[in-house]
């Protein structure tokens, strides 16, 4: 059940970064590493979610970045 939840969460961030016109793989594989690196948190399902809130707090503060480049 916890693997369906992982799953989700990568489709999920990828769509999202589709949507704004962001690289899915990139944003889809980001995620699917955050949710592999969690496996070594020992508290079930907790440790999902934890990495897609990371996720989405980086992707976000991103978005809101301003754009560095010439004017």
């Amino acid at each position: 059940m916890e693997l369906l939840l992982a799953i989700g969460a990568v489709v999920m961030m990828a769509r999202i970064a589709s949507y704004e016109n962001e690289s899915a793989l990139t944003w889809g594989g980001l995620t699917g590493f955050a949710v592999a690196a969690s496996f070594l948190i020992p508290i079930p399902y907790l440790r999902v979610i934890i990495a897609v809130v990371a996720v989405f707090i980086f992707y976000f503060v991103r978005k809101l970045a301003p754009k560095s480049g010439p004017k």
